[in-house]
Order: C-alpha cells, then structure tokens, then sequence
C-alpha cells in the first residue's frame, strides 16, 4: 500500500503542467526539495508556479493548501522563480530517490521533463555553492509555514 505522500510524490515527478492546470510553457512548473536527517526521516517540501504548496513529513502530519496565505503563496513563487534561475544547475533525471541522510536533492519539474541534482547540506551553507539561493529559498518557504502554523489556533 501507498502512503498519500508517496503517491502525490509520484504524481508530481511522473506528471505534467496541464495535469495540475498549470500552463505547459512555463519553463519550470514546480519544484520539491527533499532533505534526509541522519538521526532517521525527512521531509518533502513541494512548490508550484501557481502558488500552491505544501511540507510532507516522513512521519506524521502534512501541511496542505499553502496558496490561501499569501506569505505562503509568494514564498512559493519565490521558490520556482529561483529554480528557474538555477536550472544550468541541475542534470536530467527519470529517476527519482530520496536523498540519503545529510543529503538535499532538489527537483524542477518543467515541460520537458525532470531536472535534478543531489547535494551534502553542509554544502549548501556556503552562499558560493550554486544552488545555495535554492536551498535558502525552500528554507524561507518552510519558514512561512511554521509562522502560519503560529498564528493558528
């Protein structure tokens, strides 16, 4: 049996634009950036160019339906904004694993096809690794979810 994660995961990567209503000819529709923690778990982070978003966990809940708070919402534009400027970047992929512990793997879903690339996170702290702007601005997307989370009852 599939957990919904996993499922909406495959969905995303094995999917297209128009199958989220997403117009075919942007040139990066979505992004997920999937970290593994060393002590066990992990989490999927997803973004799309319409604004959605949501924060899967490897264990317990996830949170849905990011486009109705509008800090979401732009954290979540921000975040396909950046993925597009870093696609020199990333290399074509049909597969598709979670990264290892200490590990952050970033997927750009575009028109084309997959993206991908797999990086320590120790890494990404350094502000000269190119995809640092896309690690940062996956972390100011799931900074925009917790101060939600915050400010609801």
């Amino acid at each position: 049996m599939i957990d919904a994660q996993a499922h909406f995961r495959w969905k995303l990567l094995e999917g297209s634009p128009t199958r989220f209503g997403i117009d075919e000819n942007e040139a990066v529709w979505g992004v997920l950036m999937e970290e593994a923690w060393l002590g066990g778990g992990g989490f999927t982070l997803v973004a799309l160019v319409d604004g959605n978003a949501s924060l899967y966990f490897s264990e317990g809940p996830a949170i849905i339906g990011g486009i109705t708070h509008e800090p979401i919402r732009l954290a979540a534009l921000a975040l396909v904004r950046t993925a597009r400027e870093c696609v020199a970047s990333l290399k074509p992929t049909t597969h598709y694993p979670k990264p290892w512990p200490g590990r952050v793997r970033f997927y750009a879903l575009t028109p084309n096809g997959v993206l991908t690339a797999d990086v320590e996170d120790r890494e990404l702290e350094d502000d000269r690794h190119p995809l640092a702007r896309l690690f940062c601005a996956s972390h100011e997307l799931i900074a925009q979810f917790r101060l939600r989370d915050r400010e609801e009852p």
